[in-house]
């Protein structure tokens, strides 16, 4: 999550979103068995902005581990919210 809110373009939010100062948005994704990112999703208030995390999730580096379940790697379905101030 750190990740994202440091590669976040705060200042397209910033334009997107005048009269305020934060804004939420819920992105998902799968981790598969090489630790890449997959199924890359996002909802926002604005398309902008949900367009603008998945491209910030496309350029995440590869995990160093995937999802283990009884010491075999497996796919992971990850979803949060995320809210950023700016």
């Amino acid at each position: 999550m750190d990740y994202i809110k440091v590669s976040i373009n705060y200042e397209l939010a910033d334009k997107l979103f005048p009269l305020d100062k934060s804004t939420q948005f819920h992105v998902s994704f799968t981790i598969n068995k090489k630790g890449k990112l997959e199924n890359i999703t996002a909802k926002a208030h604005k398309r902008e902005m949900a367009a603008e995390a998945i491209h910030v999730l496309k350029r995440m580096p590869k995990l160093k581990k995937p999802g283990y379940l009884n010491g075999k790697p497996i796919d992971t379905e990850m979803s949060f919210l995320i809210t950023i101030h700016f």
